[in-house]
């Protein structure tokens, strides 16, 4: 059982995405439409920042989908529209939360922060079991990752990483994935250790099972799907 406080307040951020969220389809704080093809879906931005969208849409959007994300202006003129690919999803009750990783980073006027948060790289909650290896150290353990960021993850393990230390965090989903990079900072409560790692090769999107490249394109196949309009 966590006791400690700070811990608590740390690990409960990571996972602030897994309460109710607001429906923002309804409050409409920023007109936007999710592009399949020719197909128009009504949605809502919940938080956008760099290369980041979290979404509100009626329907499920498919992991891995490429879509086009429509911002509208709050003054009619041009609308905004980058490609991304969908690497999170959610359920909630009538709609859904979706995560969308964009080619292109949200210009600054189209930008929705969470008021307690000032991350470039929106945080989503996962739960990824794989090996934490330290190569210098020739040590390896088992470890749960238990969220992403474009830039980084954040694992919990029974073993104390060092901080400054470089590491390989490999996974199955379902063949053998791996990203690579150095420990930033540790919490420890009652022998379970939370570690924030930023990554230096490969992106944090990978423990969704969407691979992406440099630019956020899709590097898999995805079935066409089929939206009621």
């Amino acid at each position: 059982m966590m006791q400690n406080a700070a811990f608590q307040v740390i690990h409960g951020s990571f996972c602030r995405m897994a309460r109710p969220i607001k429906n923002l389809c309804r409050s409409r704080r920023l007109p936007t439409y999710v592009c399949i093809g020719d197909i128009r879906v009504d949605a809502a931005v919940e938080e956008a920042t760099g290369n980041d969208v979290l979404l509100s849409v009626r329907h499920r959007l498919p992991l891995g989908q490429q879509i086009e994300v429509a911002f509208q202006p709050m003054v009619p003129m041009v609308e905004l529209t980058i490609p991304g690919v969908v690497h999170w999803i959610k359920a909630d009750r009538d709609e859904f939360h979706a995560g969308i990783v964009l080619r292109e980073a949200v210009p600054e006027d189209f930008q929705v922060r969470h008021p307690a948060c000032e991350r470039r790289d929106l945080r989503f909650p996962c739960e990824v079991f794989g090996q934490l290896e330290w190569p210098q150290q020739h040590r390896s353990v088992r470890a749960t990752a238990i969220n992403y960021s474009r830039s980084g993850i954040c694992v919990q393990t029974k073993f104390k990483p060092e901080p400054g230390a470089s590491f390989r965090f490999l996974w199955d989903n379902p063949t053998s994935h791996r990203v690579l990079g150095t420990v930033r900072w540790v919490l420890e409560d009652s022998g379970v250790f939370l570690a924030g790692c930023e990554l230096n090769q490969g992106y944090g999107y990978a423990l969704s099972g969407v691979q992406t490249g440099t630019r956020g394109q899709l590097l898999r196949h995805v079935p066409e799907i089929k939206i009621p309009v």
